[in-house]
């Protein structure tokens, strides 16, 4: 498909178009584009979780982890709700602000940014594990706080989590799903002979400590256990397992974040 030619069309078509086909018509030069064109113009939140796949796989090559981070305006509805301040048009300034703000707060140009969605961004930091994603978001954060004249006093909220605890070393490899099926199987017991050898068995293949390999298959046990997990097969879904792991760890510390004062930046833990 020629991208460039169906975006020019489709834009030219949109100048003349108002009301729902308008409206559609913006949703499909988002999905040619991979782009906001709504508001905002970052990449879009189908966009974002490509580019997180795509570093998972590069995660899982280079024995890298890479980090995931949610961003969350905070008290993003009373600003939209408020029209004596500004309502929705004031709540649009602010996302656009924070559009070109916060990819240059990341500072690192190997950063992944975008809109995943309504007042949430995201952000794909490769080469990073929990500790440092923690940083680079939290300094995200304070650039946002500096500026209390420009962004009308908000403050954001962040959460992040890494490969190595959605357990990427494991789901993407044959022996490392097998034993992540002994552990299902046995119910997360990892006291089980059978579990505890695959354990050892697989902390000696990737050079890591039993303890770590234990976590990693602990912390998946719990996603997939959970009431808002989608039934998955570790044999044909193991990258869709891993992408919707690492966002949902990076969205429960997020919401960790929110409910301890807001204005934080919280990291992923057990």
């Amino acid at each position: 498909m020629d991208y460039k030619k169906a975006h020019d069309m489709i834009t030219g078509h949109i100048e003349g178009t108002g009301g729902e086909n308008k409206e559609r018509l913006m949703e499909a030069l988002s999905l040619i584009t991979g782009r906001d064109q709504f508001l905002t113009n970052i990449y879009n939140k189908r966009k974002l979780l490509d580019e997180l796949s795509i570093e998972l796989s590069e995660a899982h090559r280079t024995k890298n982890p890479v980090g995931f981070g949610m961003l969350d305006i905070d008290h993003f509805k009373r600003i939209n709700d408020d029209q004596e301040i500004g309502g929705h048009q004031l709540g649009d300034q602010i996302l656009m602000v924070l559009s070109y703000l916060l990819p240059d707060a990341l500072k690192r140009k190997t950063d992944i940014f975008g809109r995943y969605g309504g007042e949430e961004f995201g952000a794909v930091m490769p080469a990073t594990n929990v500790k440092g994603a923690l940083k680079v978001i939290n300094h995200a954060r304070k650039v946002v706080e500096s500026r209390p004249k420009k962004l009308n006093g908000i403050t954001i909220s962040g959460g992040v989590a890494d490969s190595d605890q959605a357990a990427v070393p494991l789901l993407y490899e044959t022996k490392g799903r097998d034993l992540l099926k002994s552990y299902v199987d046995n119910n997360g017991d990892s006291g089980k002979e059978e579990v505890k050898s695959r354990i050892l068995k697989h902390a000696d293949i990737m050079k890591a400590s039993p303890e770590m390999v234990k976590n990693m298959a602990g912390n998946l046990y719990r996603f997939l256990m959970s009431p808002t997990s989608d039934k998955y097969s570790l044999d044909s879904d193991f990258e869709e397992i891993a992408l919707n792991c690492i966002v949902n760890f990076a969205d429960k510390a997020l919401y960790q974040a929110k409910n301890s004062g807001r204005n934080r930046v919280c990291g992923y833990q057990i």
